[in-house]
């Protein structure tokens, strides 16, 4: 057989339970650390305590997070916080959007020029390049989701252009991740439901993207069918550490496949669609895989057939099933009005929705055409 792939993810990952007991063992005792959080669950039942008490360091800063996905706004003002202190270590501890703040307001903090993160975001910013490496970043997920931990962008929210638009760089690949399935088992059924669900669609599309190799397509399969197979476990029994075990692992494939090779129409639409609906982005993603696997069947049965085969289906029409049906089970949306939406409000989210996820897409779809059968779709 012969390949080629070109492979960026973090330089040392660290997983399994219990694993956050290592994070000492990066932390020296002349290092100046901030310890970033987004969970006002995991400061309240000592988590964040016990990880501050396990390193050596004498100055430990922890900075608390709104819990919201990143904004413009809010990025700027960690940068300004990580900016006023010289710090040698930033410790990014919760979900995707936890870890996205860190890693932008890690490099920009750092950046000679402008620290202005609108000045870097694609398509709407300055255009200005990363250029200057910035503290070690050490990202410990809390959920199973975004795998933010293993790719170079941090996605940001513009109110102004009511968009988000990622700041990329190999320079915001972290250092260390640490991922400890037992930081996972406090998330509740919809935290779990929309992180689950986040990872699963980032493998499928992943593995179909037309920028997919077969590295990643190896690692989006393998991730695919753990979160396929392992979802509803995590849900039902939030302390089944195996079935976190594998969403964790799902969600750490799916961050690597994408990273690697792109995405498609499910991430394409969800920014736009979620920022209509007030959604969040997994929640997004957890309506759009089903309409994303149905949409692009024909262009790619081949690859449908081997997803099916890896979750002991056999057809291409079998897998669009399976996946209509495990978001029927977990009560995912699946009409607009379920979501306060109307069919007008489709060709604007459309309009806004070609960006970089959607050209990984197996066939790029045409605005009029895919507005069209969004509302068939969904009704």
């Amino acid at each position: 057989m012969s390949y080629k792939f070109h492979l960026e993810q973090p330089a040392r990952v660290l997983f399994g339970c219990g694993a956050r007991k290592h994070l000492g063992d990066v932390i020296k005792p002349d290092d100046v650390a901030a310890l970033v959080c987004g969970s006002r669950t995991l400061i309240a039942n000592g988590t964040v305590e016990e990880i501050k008490s396990n390193l050596a360091c004498d100055t430990v800063d922890l900075i608390q997070l709104p819990s919201c996905e990143p904004t413009i706004t809010t990025v700027n003002d960690l940068t300004t916080k990580l900016k006023s202190v010289n710090y040698s270590k930033v410790i990014g501890l919760g979900g995707g959007s936890t870890l996205d703040s860190v890693k932008a307001g890690s490099i920009v903090a750092r950046q000679p020029g402008s620290t202005d993160i609108s000045d870097y975001l694609e398509g709407i910013g300055q255009g200005f390049e990363l250029t200057t490496p910035g503290p070690e970043i050490i990202l410990l997920p809390t959920t199973a989701g975004t795998g933010s931990e293993a790719t170079k962008n941090a996605v940001i929210f513009s109110p102004e252009h009511q968009v988000k638009k990622s700041i990329r760089s190999p320079l915001l690949l972290p250092s260390f991740v640490i991922i400890d399935p037992e930081l996972h088992a406090s998330c509740n059924a919809t935290i779990t439901t929309h992180s689950g669900m986040d990872a699963i669609t980032q493998c499928f599309e992943s593995f179909i993207s037309i920028r997919a190799t077969e590295y990643t397509r190896t690692l989006a399969m393998a991730g695919f069918k753990l979160g396929i197979e392992n979802i509803i476990q995590a849900i039902q029994f939030p302390n089944d550490l195996d079935a976190r075990t594998a969403l964790a692992h799902c969600a750490f494939n799916s961050g690597v496949s994408l990273a690697n090779s792109g995405l498609g129409v499910a991430h394409g639409l969800s920014a736009a669609f979620g920022d209509t609906a007030n959604l969040s982005h997994g929640a997004s993603c957890s309506i759009l895989l089903p309409f994303a696997a149905t949409l692009n069947q024909k262009y790619c049965s081949e690859s449908y057939c081997q997803l099916a085969t890896a979750i002991g289906l056999r057809t291409a029409d079998q897998l669009t099933a399976h996946i209509r049906n495990l978001c029927d089970l977990l009560q995912v949306p699946s009409k607009l009005a379920d979501v306060g939406l109307t069919a007008e409000a489709l060709p604007k989210i459309v309009e806004r929705s070609y960006g970089n996820s959607m050209s990984g897409n197996p066939f790029r779809p045409e605005p009029g055409k895919l507005a069209a059968e969004l509302i068939t779709f969904f009704g």
